[in-house]
């Protein structure tokens, strides 16, 4: 936080807005494409992920991590918003004040986030690919048409992401 003559302000200083805007425009735009796929998105999550990426993991349909991986909300230690869409996939996920305590942490473990259900399953740190692809086979041995119209449906739940990247744009005058 930067000092000002009454004290503290609540926005931080960033040397180069226009950068971190830029790469917060292009990860919404990803996170955005990811969630509207009309096929399985897969998540593996291993070893110290921080808060853009942890939104990132979180817009895909089954989502694993090795043992042992850190949920780093580093956006607390910078004075900056949980971006990634965040704070949308957590309060879509758990109670209110569940997902607030979870982004105000300084970080919490995948085995935290599948004890809550954000996460499929913790995979073992040895071989930690091979598992994954084993834990993912069997959901591609779907007919193609099952899994599109099985997308469409859940996807539906999403349209309001847009409206949240739109709200966090106009907050952050992107």
């Amino acid at each position: 936080m930067s000092k000002t003559n009454e004290g503290y302000q609540f926005t931080p200083v960033v040397t180069e807005k226009h950068v971190r805007f830029r790469e917060i425009y292009n990860l919404n735009r990803f996170i955005k494409s990811l969630a509207n796929l009309n096929i399985i998105v897969v998540s593996g999550m291993q070893g110290s992920v921080v808060t853009p990426f942890v939104g990132l993991a979180f817009v895909a349909d089954l989502i694993y991590a090795r043992k042992g991986t850190k949920l780093i909300m580093a956006h607390n230690k910078y004075g900056l918003h949980p971006s990634g869409g965040l704070p949308f996939f957590l309060s879509n996920s758990l109670p209110h004040s569940i997902a607030m305590e979870f982004q105000m942490k300084d970080s919490f473990t995948a085995e935290e986030a599948y004890e809550m259900g954000l996460i499929n399953k913790i995979l073992p740190e040895q071989e930690f690919l091979d598992n994954l692809i084993g834990a993912t086979e069997k959901f591609t041995k779907c007919k193609y048409c099952t899994i599109q119209h099985t997308k469409r449906l859940l996807n539906y739940s999403r349209k309001s992401l847009i409206d949240y990247f739109d709200y966090e744009g106009t907050l952050l005058n992107l």
